[in-house]
């Protein structure tokens, strides 16, 4: 712990910032896009393994399938099975350490329902989009060719990677909900705001009928050197 600051801490996040753009690299190489049999103005996108349309021999069909394995097992790996275990191991300390602590474990049990919120959260929107990751990848390489199974495929996909992409969406809720105080921050802050506004609209009003008695005053004494 005394070894920790803030450049350190730093470093970290540039490391992992930078990892993550390497890991993202092939989307930027392998991503392409190409009309709908069914409808010519409706565009897929895809990923082109073979960087080719036109690419049908033998050897070109195993380096694409080669392509996808990596791919595949790659993401599996670093984008699920390693996060999700460095996700449970670290909040494992954590509640380990909170149960030690038996003030704050007597206190309440929320930080705990939070911490199991947040692997859930991560399992539940992630666990999806992999394993229909895993199943297109396991029918490409044995050339078993299902209707019912590419049609889940075809639709799920789409839901799996929104449902992935809303875990990040939700990850700061759940670590804000972490707060004790938070219901107390939020209403202080509407009350706030409605406070300000209110000050606002009666200052507006005060600056208002000051003028208007200014200008009344104004009218009055002109009035009076005229006469």
């Amino acid at each position: 712990q005394n070894h920790r600051n803030v450049r350190k801490a730093s470093y970290v996040s540039l490391c992992v910032w930078a990892l993550a753009l390497v890991l993202s690299a092939p989307y930027f190489v392998f991503r392409d896009t190409a009309p709908a049999d069914y409808n010519e103005d409706i565009i897929h996108c895809f990923n082109n393994f073979a960087l080719s349309s036109d690419s049908e021999t033998e050897s070109d069909l195993q380096l694409q399938l080669v392509r996808h394995q990596a791919m595949i097992h790659t993401r599996f790996l670093l984008g699920f099975v390693i996060p999700f275990s460095i996700i449970v191991s670290c909040y494992a300390i954590i509640i380990h350490r909170l149960r030690r602590n038996r003030t704050l474990a007597n206190k309440s049990s929320r930080p705990f329902k939070i911490i199991a919120a947040i692997i859930i959260t991560f399992f539940l929107c992630w666990a999806p989009f992999h394993i229909l990751s895993l199943i297109e990848l396991v029918s490409h390489m044995t050339n078993y060719t299902n209707e019912t199974l590419n049609h889940i495929v075809m639709i799920g996909v789409p839901i799996a990677t929104s449902l992935a992409f809303l875990n990040s969406c939700m990850n700061p809720l759940l670590y804000v909900f972490m707060g004790q105080d938070f219901k107390d921050k939020v209403r202080k802050s509407i009350l706030k705001v409605l406070e300000n506004a209110f000050q606002e609209e009666v200052s507006r009003s005060y600056t208002y009928t000051n003028s208007m008695i200014t200008i009344q005053s104004k009218d009055k004494s002109f009035s009076d050197v005229q006469v």
